[in-house]
């Protein structure tokens, strides 16, 4: 029997709090260096031709709006 969506959003809210939870507990320790090793790493592996295109974060902040107001709906 499939979950209805509220019970989908409650269990991912779930979820996502435990892994906050461990996450408070088990730090990442990246020195700068590390961490901007990484990210040049993931660049390179997007095609040329995306990493040609301007970058549009309209759709990011689509979600965290609707992020947002779910969080509001579970306090």
């Amino acid at each position: 029997m499939q979950k209805d969506t509220k019970n989908l959003f409650s269990d991912r809210q779930k979820a996502l709090q435990g892994f906050n939870e461990w996450e408070e507990k088990h730090p990442l320790e990246l020195s700068p260096q590390t961490a901007v090793e990484g990210l040049d790493f993931l660049y390179k592996l997007l095609p040329e031709a995306s990493r040609q295109r301007p970058i549009d974060p309209s759709g990011i902040m689509i979600m965290r709006r609707a992020l947002a107001h779910l969080k509001d709906d579970y306090k």
